[in-house]
């Protein structure tokens, strides 16, 4: 059985990605958005099959206005995180 593929882009119209990091001490998970510029998807009725996204990293937002300008200061998001690899099972 052939399972149809489809493709589609993802266009800038205000998508935006949440994410939920780490910190090294503490229960603390801060969480934040970043705009997605734009990206590719393809995907069948049973699975996303790839997932390519270009985010603008300058557009970082985070409710801690500390440690937003943090990580935007430091640049962290930039130097330390060039590309990403997500995986699921």
């Amino acid at each position: 059985m052939t399972i149809a593929q489809t493709e589609a882009k993802i266009s800038e119209n205000n998508q935006i990605l949440t994410w939920i990091g780490k910190t090294s001490v503490g229960p603390c998970a801060p969480e934040g958005t970043l705009s997605i510029m734009s990206g590719q998807i393809v995907y069948t009725s049973e699975e996303i099959q790839q997932l390519n996204q270009i985010i603008n990293m300058k557009s970082l937002d985070q409710e801690n206005i500390q440690l937003k300008d943090y990580l935007l200061e430091k640049k962290i998001l930039f130097e330390e995180i060039p590309s990403c690899n997500f995986c699921t099972n």
